[in-house]
């Protein structure tokens, strides 16, 4: 089980744990207003005649808690909070769900002052005591080895050392530092900016913290962000705002250190938990309707060609971690070995590799690509957490070593996906600058509207067939 999928299912069993809460604390309120909170005032609440408008209403409610809880932060990663922000969050998120009762149209007979007080108390108490022993329990798991993120300092000397002791001795963050780099040991700036790029390049990262005086490193450390920014890695910084152009940014605290953290993809929220949950229901009912459908597949493909039925080759996903992808081969055997011989007749610009009519293509092979059926059995990647069934397509490491524009990798800043705004919108047809913009568009404009719209679109396309190939 990934680490991704492993993240996503808590977040839902807290997620449902909030709503269980709310319900119960809601019907628990009830009981106390009808006049004592004894079991047969309980019981009555219970029993009470339930109409139909009461109970959409109140689905409708618990939707409303739901969003109001991610937006007041309920869902976003606290590693380095405080518990004083967990109140507050709390605080807020209580007070709303509370004043929205005022607004719906439910027939209470037992809606008095007494229960919106008990209803605010005991859903505040419920939900920050739940917050605390979520976090300690998170404290737990990290100190074993859990829940961890890979991170890079970037500072000078004395201070740089002693926030890598601080992250090292403290296994409660949750934190594998790769690398400390001390700016005072590179002259000039250039060479830090050289050594930051290299680690990139060879370390899955997935947050930097930058702790240079601006004073002295106002020009390295803009240029520090904003190669963070275009590779979509999550930034924490001690110093003031700069002049972001996508990335958010949010003060967090570090033992006691305030810290910025700025961040230029999708924020943790509600959304993602429901695109994880639909990238869940949707593969694992696909590829339960389509076994028929594959078994045929391969069938055929058995029968045009000698080899695998499948071809497994190495991809990079999010933040540059490398997974096998699979699909339904479409090439003659050892086809990967041949590639190096046919680079001259590369009709794509840019740093992937494309030919109309590659000669290590199958008949089979050649009409499983126009339909994009080679595709499909990356709906098991998806199920395992490595894709998404939307998102920028996954680069061959062959293409990924050749980008040499630091702004396309923002694109490795989301799971990469089976189809995106590129295969809706031409394929291969595109050229590799237009390709990224699409990627980085949906980055930016991302929502699960987008998702579905895009999924919409992908059908007709498919059948359409252009820049297949």
């Amino acid at each position: 089980m990934s680490h991704n999928f492993q993240r996503i299912a808590l977040l839902r069993a807290v997620k449902l744990f909030d709503l269980g809460a709310v319900s119960l604390t809601f019907l628990t309120a009830l009981a106390i207003s009808s006049g004592s909170f004894t079991w047969p005032s309980f019981a009555a609440v219970l029993y009470m005649r339930i109409k139909l408008v009461n109970i959409v209403v109140f689905a409708g409610y618990l939707a409303f808690c739901s969003l109001v809880f991610s937006n007041c932060g309920f869902y976003a990663s606290h590693r380095m909070s405080r518990w004083s922000r967990q109140f507050r969050e709390t605080f807020f998120a209580t007070t709303l769900i509370s004043l929205a009762f005022l607004v719906l149209p439910l027939r209470m007979q037992f809606a008095t002052t007494s229960f919106y007080a008990a209803f605010w108390l005991l859903t505040f108490i419920v939900l920050f005591l739940a917050r605390l022993v979520g976090q300690q329990v998170l404290v737990y798991l990290r100190s074993r080895g859990r829940n961890q993120r890979n991170i890079v300092i970037v500072g000078e000397g004395l201070d740089a050392a002693q926030l890598g002791d601080r992250v090292e001795q403290d296994p409660t963050l949750g934190y594998q530092l790769v690398r400390i780099i001390d700016a005072e040991l590179y002259t000039p700036e250039t060479s830090v900016l050289g050594q930051f790029k290299i680690i990139l390049s060879r370390e899955a990262i997935d947050e930097v913290l930058l702790a240079l005086p601006t004073n002295k490193y106002s020009s390295l450390t803009d240029m520090l962000v904003q190669l963070c920014e275009e590779q979509g890695i999550v930034v924490r910084v001690r110093t003031e705002m700069f002049n972001l152009r996508i990335a958010k940014s949010y003060v967090d605290d570090l033992q006691g250190i305030p810290v910025m953290t700025i961040q230029s993809g999708p924020v943790d929220g509600w959304q993602l938990v429901a695109k994880r949950a639909i990238d869940i229901i949707s593969s694992s009912v696909l590829l339960l309707v389509l076994m028929p459908f594959f078994t045929l597949i391969a069938l055929l493909i058995r029968l045009d060609s000698a080899g695998p039925l499948f071809y497994r080759q190495e991809r990079v996903g999010l933040n540059k971690r490398r997974f096998i992808v699979l699909k339904f081969r479409t090439m003659v055997m050892e086809a990967d070995k041949q590639q190096e011989t046919l680079e001259n007749l590369n009709e794509a610009e840019g740093p992937v590799f494309k030919i109309k009519r590659d000669p290590r293509v199958t008949r089979m092979g050649a009409f499983l690509r126009r339909f994009s059926i080679d595709e499909l059995p990356q709906l098991v990647n998806v199920l395992k957490g490595e894709m998404s069934m939307v998102g920028p397509r996954p680069l061959p490491i062959r293409d990924v070593e050749r980008i040499d524009a630091q702004w396309h990798k923002r694109r490795f800043s989301i799971k990469p996906g089976i189809t995106c705004l590129w295969q809706v919108n031409g394929r291969s047809n595109i050229g590799f600058n237009e390709w990224v913009r699409l990627d980085l568009d949906y980055i930016d404009k991302w929502s699960l509207g987008l998702d579905f719209l895009i999924l919409l679109k992908t059908i007709p396309a498919v059948f359409k067939g252009s820049g297949a190939y």
